[in-house]
Protein backbone atom coordinates (compact mmCIF):
# COMPACT_ATOMS: atom_id res chain seq x y z
CA UNK A 1 0.00 0.00 0.00
CA UNK A 2 1.92 3.05 -1.07
CA UNK A 3 2.04 6.22 0.99
CA UNK A 4 3.93 5.41 4.52
CA UNK A 5 6.93 6.97 5.24
CA UNK A 6 9.00 4.46 2.87
CA UNK A 7 6.87 4.84 0.51
CA UNK A 8 4.85 1.58 1.40
CA UNK A 9 2.75 -0.33 3.96
CA UNK A 10 3.60 -4.46 3.85
CA UNK A 11 1.56 -7.29 4.80
CA UNK A 12 2.01 -10.71 5.56
CA UNK A 13 -0.30 -12.58 3.11
CA UNK A 14 -1.30 -13.81 0.01
CA UNK A 15 -1.65 -10.92 -2.68
CA UNK A 16 -4.13 -12.62 -4.71
CA UNK A 17 -6.66 -13.31 -1.81
CA UNK A 18 -6.20 -10.18 -0.73
CA UNK A 19 -6.95 -8.39 -3.82
CA UNK A 20 -10.24 -10.74 -3.93
CA UNK A 21 -11.28 -9.14 -0.28
CA UNK A 22 -11.14 -5.50 -1.43
CA UNK A 23 -11.87 -6.56 -5.23
CA UNK A 24 -15.30 -7.50 -3.52
CA UNK A 25 -15.09 -4.55 -1.15
CA UNK A 26 -14.83 -2.14 -4.08
CA UNK A 27 -17.41 -4.11 -6.65
CA UNK A 28 -20.16 -4.04 -3.87
CA UNK A 29 -19.33 -0.30 -3.19
CA UNK A 30 -19.97 0.79 -6.86
CA UNK A 31 -22.75 -1.54 -7.42
CA UNK A 32 -25.01 -0.43 -4.44
CA UNK A 33 -23.91 3.53 -4.97
CA UNK A 34 -26.70 5.74 -7.39
CA UNK A 35 -24.71 7.32 -10.14
CA UNK A 36 -22.90 10.76 -8.66
CA UNK A 37 -22.28 9.15 -5.56
CA UNK A 38 -18.58 8.07 -4.13
CA UNK A 39 -16.59 5.41 -3.18
CA UNK A 40 -13.63 6.20 -1.30
CA UNK A 41 -10.53 4.38 0.10
CA UNK A 42 -8.50 5.37 3.08
CA UNK A 43 -6.08 3.60 4.34
CA UNK A 44 -3.18 3.71 7.42
CA UNK A 45 -1.28 1.80 10.01
CA UNK A 46 -0.92 2.11 14.09
CA UNK A 47 0.46 -0.58 16.58
CA UNK A 48 1.42 -3.29 14.27
CA UNK A 49 -1.74 -3.25 12.11
CA UNK A 50 -2.87 -1.81 8.78
CA UNK A 51 -6.24 -0.64 8.12
CA UNK A 52 -7.72 -0.01 4.66
CA UNK A 53 -11.19 1.65 4.46
CA UNK A 54 -13.93 1.16 1.69
CA UNK A 55 -16.44 3.59 2.29
CA UNK A 56 -19.28 4.66 -0.12
CA UNK A 57 -22.37 6.98 -0.33
CA UNK A 58 -24.93 3.84 -1.35
CA UNK A 59 -28.05 2.30 -0.24
CA UNK A 60 -26.32 1.87 3.42
CA UNK A 61 -27.42 -1.62 5.39
CA UNK A 62 -30.31 -1.57 8.16
CA UNK A 63 -29.38 -2.57 11.63
CA UNK A 64 -31.66 -5.99 11.28
CA UNK A 65 -29.71 -7.18 8.63
CA UNK A 66 -26.24 -6.03 9.40
CA UNK A 67 -24.99 -9.33 11.36
CA UNK A 68 -26.51 -11.43 8.78
CA UNK A 69 -24.59 -10.27 5.89
CA UNK A 70 -21.55 -12.21 6.20
CA UNK A 71 -23.73 -15.15 5.97
CA UNK A 72 -23.13 -17.52 3.58
CA UNK A 73 -26.14 -16.77 0.46
CA UNK A 74 -27.47 -14.17 2.16
CA UNK A 75 -28.74 -10.63 0.63
CA UNK A 76 -31.07 -8.81 1.63
CA UNK A 77 -34.32 -7.54 0.48
CA UNK A 78 -32.51 -3.65 -0.16
CA UNK A 79 -29.16 -5.39 -1.98
CA UNK A 80 -32.07 -7.58 -4.14
CA UNK A 81 -33.67 -5.00 -5.47
CA UNK A 82 -31.34 -2.35 -6.98
CA UNK A 83 -29.75 -5.60 -7.86
CA UNK A 84 -30.66 -8.91 -8.83
CA UNK A 85 -27.46 -10.40 -9.62
CA UNK A 86 -25.33 -12.15 -6.91
CA UNK A 87 -25.40 -15.12 -4.72
CA UNK A 88 -24.55 -13.76 -1.47
CA UNK A 89 -21.22 -15.19 -1.30
CA UNK A 90 -18.66 -12.54 -1.65
CA UNK A 91 -18.84 -10.95 2.37
CA UNK A 92 -18.69 -14.52 3.20
CA UNK A 93 -14.91 -15.13 1.21
CA UNK A 94 -14.16 -11.40 2.20
CA UNK A 95 -14.63 -12.65 6.10
CA UNK A 96 -12.81 -15.92 5.66
CA UNK A 97 -10.11 -14.36 3.76
CA UNK A 98 -9.40 -11.86 6.81
CA UNK A 99 -9.93 -14.22 9.17
CA UNK A 100 -7.32 -16.26 7.73
CA UNK A 101 -4.89 -13.20 7.58
CA UNK A 102 -4.86 -13.06 11.16
CA UNK A 103 -7.23 -9.89 10.61
CA UNK A 104 -11.14 -8.70 11.21
CA UNK A 105 -13.35 -6.87 9.38
CA UNK A 106 -15.64 -3.38 11.28
CA UNK A 107 -18.74 -2.09 9.29
CA UNK A 108 -20.16 1.25 10.01
CA UNK A 109 -23.24 1.38 7.72
CA UNK A 110 -26.54 3.71 7.71
CA UNK A 111 -29.29 3.05 5.30
CA UNK A 112 -29.93 5.33 2.63
CA UNK A 113 -26.33 7.08 3.89
CA UNK A 114 -23.70 4.27 3.12
CA UNK A 115 -21.41 1.98 4.82
CA UNK A 116 -17.17 1.82 5.41
CA UNK A 117 -15.92 -1.40 5.64
CA UNK A 118 -12.86 -1.58 7.41
CA UNK A 119 -10.37 -4.11 6.92
CA UNK A 120 -7.66 -4.66 10.05
CA UNK A 121 -4.69 -6.67 9.18
CA UNK A 122 -1.34 -7.59 10.98
CA UNK A 123 2.12 -5.64 9.20
CA UNK A 124 4.63 -8.00 8.33
CA UNK A 125 7.52 -8.51 11.10
CA UNK A 126 9.62 -6.36 9.36
CA UNK A 127 7.47 -3.30 8.59
CA UNK A 128 6.80 -3.40 12.77
CA UNK A 129 10.19 -3.63 13.66
CA UNK A 130 11.14 -0.95 11.58
CA UNK A 131 8.56 1.58 13.41
CA UNK A 132 5.05 2.17 12.68
CA UNK A 133 4.70 6.03 13.75
CA UNK A 134 1.43 6.44 11.68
Amino acid sequence: IPGAANGAIHLAGNADALLSVFGNLLSNAVRYTSAGGTVRVDYGMAAGEAWIDVQDTGIGIPDEVRDKIFERFYRSADARKMDAQGLGLGLTLVQQIVSAHDGRIELESQPGIGSRFRVILPLQESAVQAGDDN
